[in-house]
């Protein structure tokens, strides 16, 4: 249960900061369309590139973390 509430004060405190201190970090950002957020990497590489090199930037980071912790994974996750 500490877990939890850690994580949720965690999330909280981190939005809050970022409303305060990003201009450029929407309110209601998941639910934005990323051509309609102003961002450096996509008015130099353009939506599509600069979607495919996150994503494939967040799979290289993701998937050795999974690999190293494949043991137990699903227990982990869902009981700490």
């Amino acid at each position: 249960m500490a877990l939890i509430g850690s994580a949720l004060l965690g999330n909280v405190s981190h939005v809050l900061i970022d409303i305060v201190t990003h201009k450029h970090s929407p309110l209601f950002w998941p639910f934005i369309m990323p051509k309609d957020m102003v961002s450096p990497v996509v008015s130099y590489l353009g939506l599509q590139i600069a979607s495919i090199l996150s994503h494939a930037i967040l799979a290289v980071l993701f998937l050795p973390l999974l690999f190293l912790n494949r043991r137990n994974l699903f227990e982990r996750l869902l009981v700490g």
